[in-house]
């Protein structure tokens, strides 16, 4: 499926303020802003789209957990999917993966970003276990809102394109 959708920025004063310098509006400080905004904005799409994916693990009500976690990787890789594997959770799901993973001592790797190749996007925690970590607090609901739709799929399982829009 392809959507075509409008996407625009608007600034609220507030938001000129953290990049004007001096007085002036500081062209580097927009640039920035504007990179974070529409990285910011991708991993929000993206997570929007975790309703439209046909195959689910972990139970409703029960909170993430590292078995969940390699029960996606599981699945993308018996449905044949190639390529790195990329993660959106909710902060919720991250925080309950976090503590899931305190109790393996150590048997799975979590790697912060150290070298902040993905921190422009500010959603990005890390990989673990070999999948790249975005969490966004605009992961949908799911199950009467019992439960968050975090999503896990691999290279190509999502594409997008960017242009500007004719005058």
């Amino acid at each position: 499926d392809v959507t075509v959708a409008w996407y625009g920025k608007s600034y609220e004063q507030s938001d000129i303020a953290r990049v004007v310098a001096d007085g002036r509006l500081d062209p580097v400080l927009f640039a920035q802003d504007a990179a974070v905004s529409v990285a910011q904005t991708l991993v929000d799409l993206i997570a929007a789209l975790a309703s439209g994916y046909s195959n689910s693990v972990g139970t409703t009500t029960v909170d993430m957990s590292v078995a969940n976690f390699v029960d996606a990787t599981t699945q993308l890789e018996i449905s044949k999917a190639n390529g790195k594997f990329m993660t959106i959770l909710h902060p919720r799901q991250w925080g309950d993966l976090k503590t899931a993973a305190l109790s393996l001592g150590g048997a799975a790797q979590f790697r912060a970003d150290s070298q902040g190749i993905f921190s422009r996007m500010g959603q990005y925690k890390g990989e673990f276990m070999g999948a790249d970590v975005f969490v966004t607090s605009h992961v949908d609901t799911a199950n009467a809102a019992a439960d968050r739709a975090g999503m896990m799929f691999a290279k190509g399982g999502v594409i997008w394109a960017d242009a500007e829009f004719p005058a």
